[in-house]
């Protein structure tokens, strides 16, 4: 089974996962560090007995020890089984030569904040591009449905949806911004941007359009903070509207999805 944490590929003797589901909270108890305390809150568990060989070149084990020292969070993607955000609680290293190394990772699931579910139009448009949204109850990753956007992308205009709800979203302790993406016609594809916007001169944005790799399945995306690029001066306490759009070099017809909009520490 591929198991890679921060995108880096790490070879499983065996995975355990206990306890599997989405650890949701509107807050973080606390503030950050919570995943402290998460263990009596019913969050995912993941075990994972992990195994080194060769030179060490990539120094695997030592940027996973590191990311836990500083209690950074992690990407996980265990195939299907898990696609996530967590911390790393415990590493053991159990054999340590020359060639060949061998431990232990305890992880435990990040808090999730649900920006929105995508179950309703309610509070999201079309905002650049045309094109119809509606709710689509057969293509969905959460709830009773996904927001879908489908027309003809005109070529060097983005087609964009926008969720402008009633009240200012906060993010401020949130580490990552996270939502599922399908597609289902990948070619000419120029950027695909998410922005959060705290009005329309200071803003986040981030061009997912690298992971835009396979037609008609889901995608988590997945967007630390750090890597957004931000424009004037961004305030993740006080976002107002939040954009998703795809543009195509040349014009063509397509159905874009977006489901389970949200954030995780």
């Amino acid at each position: 089974m591929t198991t890679k944490l921060n995108d880096i590929t790490i070879n499983c003797k065996s995975i355990s996962l206990t306890n599997v589901q989405k650890f949701s909270s509107n807050e973080i108890p606390g503030g950050r560090g919570t995943r402290m305390i998460s263990m009596e809150r019913g969050a995912s568990e993941i075990l994972l007995d992990c195994y080194e060989d060769g030179a060490f070149e990539d120094n695997v084990y030592d940027k996973l020890k590191r990311a836990k020292d500083i209690g950074d969070s992690v990407k996980l993607d265990i195939e299907d089984e898990a696609i996530t955000i967590g911390f790393i609680t415990n590493i053991t290293l159990s054999r340590d030569l020359p060639d060949f190394r061998s431990y232990t990772i305890d992880l435990i699931e990040a808090y999730h904040k649900i920006i929105n579910v995508c179950d309703l139009t309610d509070s999201w448009s079309v905002d650049s591009g045309g094109g119809a949204l509606s709710v689509d109850s057969t293509y969905l990753k959460e709830g009773s449905g996904s927001l879908k956007l489908s027309g003809t992308i005109s070529a060097s205009t983005p087609s964009r949806m926008k969720y402008n709800p009633s009240s200012l979203i906060d993010l401020e302790d949130y580490g990552w911004v996270v939502f599922w993406f399908r597609i289902s016609n990948k070619d000419n594809i120029s950027s695909a941007y998410i922005k959060l916007f705290k009005d329309g001169s200071n803003y986040a944005s981030y061009d997912f359009s690298s992971l835009l790799t396979q037609v008609n399945r889901w995608i988590k995306v997945r967007v630390k903070k750090s890597s957004f690029s931000e424009t004037g001066t961004m305030d993740w306490g006080e976002i107002d509207y939040i954009t998703i759009d795809v543009t195509k070099s040349v014009e063509a017809a397509y159905d874009f999805y977006v489901d389970d909009l949200g954030a995780m520490e």
